[in-house]
């Protein structure tokens, strides 16, 4: 280990189970040493990992599919894991999109029933196919997507919110913004001035309307 860094998430897993196997009082500090855990608990979670299949097992130990996705993955079916490992696989999505990716698609169908390969079927038919054109492309386009079909309340305010931006034609040094997730109606106005002076002479006319 020392020659070849830290333990991936699948060696810790297997290094706890094989441990607490061969040892009925375990050395803690070991195991939290080698592990990288703090805990009991931890030690236990890792060791759930060993459930996945062999595949998924192969990829989360090669970096390929992250260890939060690999424990979002537990909750699932056989099939609908193995569906969505070949899914990560085929847009190349690192660690962080791929807990966009379930996260999104959780909160859809969740809301709607069936399973993740239904949804996807029904929707992103293409991108279940063999091969892709474009990975990168297709793959921000199905984030993006997601979230429009998991928020379509703040989509909608979105889109209108970006209509109403483009009728007031603002000049280039204007911008409009809206509050976070739209959590209320206030809109910020941004305007960039050349210099200092250019600001002052603006401001004389402008304060007496706020």
């Amino acid at each position: 280990q020392l020659q070849s860094g830290p333990l991936s998430p699948v060696e810790s897993a297997r290094f706890v189970a094989l441990y607490n196997e061969w040892n009925q009082n375990p050395d803690f500090q070991l195991l939290n040493r080698v592990t990288g855990t703090t805990s009991t608990t931890q030690h236990n979670r890792l060791r759930t990992l060993l459930e996945l299949e062999p595949p998924i097992l192969a990829a989360l130990h090669h970096g390929r599919i992250s260890e939060k996705s690999g424990f979002s993955m537990l909750d699932m079916t056989s099939p609908e894991r193995l569906f969505v490992a070949e899914l990560f696989s085929r847009l190349s999505l690192n660690g962080n999109k791929q807990r966009r990716f379930l996260d999104l698609v959780k909160i859809t169908t969740d809301a709607k029933g069936g399973t993740i390969e239904d949804f996807m079927s029904a929707h992103f038919a293409d991108l279940c196919e063999d091969t892709l054109d474009n990975v990168p492309q297709q793959s921000r386009l199905l984030m993006q997507r997601l979230h429009e079909l998991s928020h379509p309340d703040s989509t909608l305010a979105e889109r209108t919110f970006l209509h109403k931006t483009t009728e007031l034609n603002l000049p280039e040094n204007c911008r409009i913004s809206h509050s976070p997730a739209f959590e209320t109606d206030k809109v910020t106005l941004e305007v960039e001035f050349a210099d200092f002076d250019q600001f002052t002479r603006t401001w004389k006319n402008l304060k007496g309307f706020i």
